[in-house]
């Protein structure tokens, strides 16, 4: 197909490209859609022409391998010629850019767990990119879709990479446009796109960008929106070429959507960077660091407690081995109940999982890196699988006589799963 379907209102236009309303008339599809064009004409030097036109084709090629509500699903698209276009899913919502905008018209709309809960969403979204082979490489504010479920879908793709595809990027002519970030050996690093997470989230804290490579913490102004544990992952982000930054972004949606497990440290803290601050960063700047093994958030569906005291160590074990030592592991301590609305009832959930935890840590409270989650739901297999995605776990543990009798009307452990399923036995050898 290499006639574009009519277009209608303009949706959006930017420095490089408008995105049209497509009828219904002309969808190829039942849901709503767009139709994307590239900027050309005679006030766009040849050589940017040039880089434009291969940054689309990038983007076409892109979308179209990538799948799941993270990107927008593609439709069709004609990436060469005098009139290219990409057909693809028109998705409902606002932009991160449109909050900030709502921020800086009313800034006592700025609410940290409305930040938190979209940096969970972002991080989450670039979390299942990454996991496609896909690093995005120009995140900003404006190519962040927020949907109304909550999640969030990442628009652009011109400058992305794909591990399994010939980086065009890098083969095409240097422009001003496309700096040695763009086309390095960088490109397949996918700390690039945690750092742009952290600039985003550092924007919704403060209401502006982070200034230069040493910026000014954002408690330093808006310390009242702004807690120790939000500065602490902001920092760890903008810091992800040194050890103390993110070595995914799935371990950032973690500590996201469990503060208080965060280890605060003194970037945490800290009012203002002073110039011993400012020589640390400027020394982790100049020195980066090996992008760090890829860690592993593993999720453990604690036996009930008139359970065998066997089933709990056999738990336990297995839960430690999944754990491996690995310092940037986390750990969500889960337990399955009905649903009940009883507050005192779901605060005493969270004490027996905190104790459960507490024997891990060789009787201490549970700490940094461990969270207990009680899941209430009459579907106990759903509930399980829709924690588990949420979170981006690697790696679920369940009892194994549990799993029988919770599961046995349900067809989960036949499925193709995105996670390790490991069910324990007590017998089992340790």
């Amino acid at each position: 197909m290499n006639t574009a379907p009519a277009t209608g209102a303009l949706r959006h236009r930017s420095a490089h490209s408008e995105i049209f309303d497509v009828s219904a008339a002309e969808r190829l599809a039942d849901a709503p859609q767009c139709l994307k064009r590239p900027l050309t004409g005679r006030d766009v030097a040849p050589a940017h022409a040039h880089a434009r036109a291969i940054a689309f084709e990038n983007e076409c090629r892109l979308l179209a391998a990538l799948h799941g509500p993270a990107t927008p699903q593609y439709v069709a698209a004609h990436p060469y010629g005098d009139a290219p276009w990409l057909l693809m899913e028109a998705i409902p919502g606002a932009t991160v850019a449109d909050v900030l905008a709502r921020y800086a018209a009313e800034p006592g709309e700025r609410h940290t767990a409305e930040i938190a809960q979209i940096g969970q969403a972002m991080a989450l979204a670039v979390h299942a990119l990454h996991r496609q082979g896909v690093v995005h490489h120009n995140l900003q504010a404006q190519h962040i879709m927020l949907r109304e479920d909550g999640t969030a879908a990442l628009l652009d793709f011109g400058m992305a990479w794909h591990a399994g595809f010939p980086d065009l990027l890098a083969l095409g002519p240097a422009t001003k446009s496309r700096s040695h970030h763009h086309t390095g050996p960088q490109r397949s690093d996918r700390r690039a796109d945690i750092t742009a997470v952290g600039r985003i989230l550092y924007a919704l804290c403060t209401g502006h960008p982070p200034a230069g490579k040493h910026p000014q913490p954002p408690r330093a102004t808006h310390a009242e929106t702004t807690p120790p544990w939000l500065q602490e992952i902001v920092m760890r982000c903008l810091n992800s070429q040194d050890q103390t930054g993110y070595a995914s972004a799935a371990l950032l949606a973690f500590d996201l959507r469990f503060p208080t497990q965060v280890q605060v440290g003194a970037q945490g803290l800290r009012t203002h960077l002073d110039a011993w601050g400012r020589w640390r960063q400027w020394v982790s700047v100049r020195t980066p660091s090996a992008a760090a093994p890829a860690a592993t958030l593993v999720l453990t569906v604690v036996p009930s407690p008139e359970a065998p005291v066997a089933r709990h160590h056999a738990m336990r074990h297995a839960t430690q081995r999944a754990l491996g030592g690995h310092p940037n592991a986390r750990l969500v301590c889960a337990s399955l109940h009905p649903p009940s609305t009883d507050h005192s009832l779901q605060r005493s959930q969270v004490i027996q999982l905190e104790m459960w935890a507490a024997a891990l840590c060789d009787g201490a409270p549970p700490s940094h890196g461990i969270a207990c989650q009680p899941i209430t739901s009459g579907d106990a297999a759903r509930s399980l699988l829709d924690w588990a995605r949420c979170l981006a776990i690697d790696h679920v543990l369940i009892d194994a006589e549990e799993a029988q009798w919770r599961f046995a009307e349900t067809d989960i452990l036949r499925t193709a799963l995105p996670f390790t399923l490991t069910l324990v036995h007590a017998d089992a050898p340790l």
